[in-house]
């Protein structure tokens, strides 16, 4: 979310209002285990068709996401993105998250993108866990999931650890992480 509006402007309201209490079970990708690596997905062992049209799905929406031409997919590429997501294709269910207007919805897709071991993923739900966004506020979280793509040079990540170190949220402060 807030990488997304970082980059490109937030998209169309999401339906539960931002700050408010959320009224889903909060998601955490597991009981404080860190990301798994990226995992191999059936495309990466048998690129096919559906493949090649998820990647171009996802290339369609990259420009969307930079702020650029329309603000969100075409409902046959979000349609496409979401029966990527469901057969593990974990970037795709990231992408459907940034385009989700429901804060509970974009959080479970950030963390099954997450739990898949994509890091865009991991700093998203991250960045709803320091704000409280569809999960339940719980910096310690955030920065736990922060590290893997602040460490793979995701600067949105690395910006939100760094907050998160400087004023001591959810963990020690440490001007030097910071």
């Amino acid at each position: 979310v807030v990488a997304c509006c970082a980059l490109a402007g937030c998209p169309a309201p999401k339906t539960q209002p931002r700050g408010s209490v959320p009224t889903a079970t909060p998601a955490s990708v597991s009981d404080n285990e860190p990301p798994r690596q990226a995992t191999v997905s059936s495309c990466d062992t048998k690129p096919s068709a559906e493949c090649a049209a998820c990647q171009s799905a996802k290339q369609r929406a990259d420009p969307m996401v930079l702020g650029e031409g329309d603000d969100v997919p075409s409902q046959e590429d979000t349609a496409l993105l979401t029966d990527c997501c469901d057969n593990d294709d974990f970037a795709a269910c990231t992408y459907v998250g940034l385009f989700s207007k429901d804060f509970n919805e974009e959080a479970r897709l950030y963390k099954r993108a997450c739990a898949g071991g994509h890091a865009e993923g991991c700093g998203l739900l991250g960045h709803m866990h320091k704000h409280g966004e569809g999960v339940l506020r719980d910096l310690g979280e955030a920065a736990r999931l922060f590290e893997t793509p602040c460490q793979g040079g995701d600067e949105s990540s690395c910006n939100g650890l760094g907050d998160l170190y400087k004023n001591g949220d959810g963990v020690p402060q440490d001007d030097s992480k910071a």
